[in-house]
């Protein structure tokens, strides 16, 4: 075996290693673990993305999305905006119209309708006024508030 080779298979190795320790690190983050354990994960990445140098990412750039959402590259996006066209088609024949509402609602609207456990699945956010809003989680709720 070659020195470039092995050097190679060291290099997939501390990736490999990099990735686990990633994974590990939201993980524990995820569940609220103590603070001092991830910074000594951190840490523990921090040296083996030192010992990779400057190919640490092998030239490339990782994006990755947020857990629950994807990205539409344009042949995806002229598929799902054709699709989208025949549903909205079909609805509006049969009487349905369309409603746009916006993204956060007032906090006291969705906490009415799941009560305090809904807390877990919304953002708080506060307007300038100190007026409490939250991000929506769902279309649920604010077509249900519309048609009231």
């Amino acid at each position: 075996m070659s020195e470039t080779e092995l050097k190679e298979e060291q290099k997939a190795a501390l990736r490999e290693e990099v990735r686990i320790l990633g994974d590990t690190i939201r993980q524990l983050k995820a569940e609220k673990a103590d603070p001092s354990e991830i910074k000594e994960k951190i840490a523990r990445m921090l040296e083996k993305k030192a010992l990779l140098g400057e190919d640490a990412a092998g030239g490339k750039m990782t994006l990755k999305c947020p857990k629950g959402t994807r990205d539409y590259g344009p042949k995806a996006m002229s598929v799902r905006s054709k699709v989208i066209d025949i549903v909205t088609e079909c609805f509006k024949r049969h009487g349905a119209e369309t409603i746009d509402t916006p993204v956060f609602e007032l906090r006291d609207v969705l906490m009415g309708k799941y009560g305090e456990e809904g807390g877990k699945l919304v953002y708080d956010l506060a307007d300038q006024g100190g007026e409490m809003l939250s991000l929506r989680y769902d279309l649920t709720v604010r077509t249900y508030h519309r048609l009231l």
